[in-house]
């Protein structure tokens, strides 16, 4: 029986790079997948989670957000919001305070890409 870091139990696991479709146990083993299906399944972990009713699916990418928080009333805290929706990493299409010259040391209108510490996988509930 393999000894894994996690075990997300019981989630519909969503990959569109592998075309996987489908109500499986996944296992992660030093950040990365390590197991899905039957191997999963049968193996132990230092954390397991139930996450029936979950989508469990790679880390997303939000191709236009504006995640300078507080710079305008478009901003997002990306931190924040990243666990809750498993997004990984964001393009911000230009965010910049009104009135000023820069973001962050950027021109207005330019862009930043950026990721998020979320975690390698994330399991967004669909009810």
């Amino acid at each position: 029986m393999a000894q894994f870091d996690l075990i997300l139990r019981g989630g519909r696991i969503l990959d569109p790079g592998t075309g996987r479709d489908e109500i499986a146990d996944i296992a992660f083993a030093a950040g990365k997948v390590a197991a899905i299906g039957a191997e999963a399944a049968a193996g132990t972990a230092a954390v397991e989670r139930r996450v029936e009713g979950c989508i469990v699916t790679p880390g997303q990418i939000d191709l236009h957000a504006h995640v300078y928080w507080g710079g305008t009333s478009l901003g997002v805290d990306a931190d924040r919001l990243a666990r809750r929706s498993g997004t990984t990493t964001w393009l911000d299409v230009g965010s910049w305070a009104s009135g000023s010259t820069s973001s962050r040391g950027r021109s207005p209108g330019s862009s930043l890409i950026s990721t998020s510490p979320s975690p390698v996988s994330s399991a967004s509930r669909t009810r």
